[in-house]
């Protein structure tokens, strides 16, 4: 009985923070800039999670932001006397042109496919896949798919006479 009123909370909580780590940000997709121009001349910055973003001063007014990797990561920019210039939470999201979902059994699994496809969503309960039957008793839905090496998604075109 605990156990789904903790999971519960935990889920609302999650929600929470990430509603409130993007109220002061803002979003980019993977692989993407954005430069941003600030109120001051800036002298410092810092990058919560470098592995997500990285930033460049282009002049002592902007700087570019980089997506390097999913996720949500805080920069920090600050001019001599330490005084802040911005303090932004930056999501790092793929777009819907590599997007892919992976049906198995009734659990459906997003990912996000460019030159290697990687997870963007945990296994979550599907009403069904097209054509999918329902998995074996004992088989674990929940395991990562082995996408194996690295794929190549190229868009399907449609040529008509």
């Amino acid at each position: 009985m605990h156990r789904p009123v903790w999971m519960l909370s935990l889920a609302l909580t999650t929600l929470l923070v990430a509603g409130q780590a993007l109220a002061g940000g803002f979003t980019i997709e993977l692989n993407q800039s954005r430069r941003v121009a600030l109120h001051g001349t800036a002298a410092n910055v810092f990058v919560a999670d470098p592995a997500v973003a990285d930033v460049t001063m282009i002049d002592s007014h902007s700087v570019i932001v980089l997506a390097k990797g999913y996720g949500v990561t805080q920069v920090l920019v600050t001019d001599h006397a330490g005084h802040t210039l911005m303090d932004s939470h930056v999501a790092v999201v793929g777009s819907d042109a590599g997007r892919v979902t992976v049906y198995r059994g009734e659990t459906a699994m997003d990912y996000h496919c460019s030159s290697r496809c990687e997870i963007l969503t945990s296994p979550v309960p599907s009403v069904a896949a097209p054509g999918a039957q329902a998995a074996p008793a004992g088989n674990d839905n929940s395991a990562p798919l082995n996408v194996g090496p690295p794929v190549t998604v190229t868009p399907s075109v449609t040529q008509h006479p």
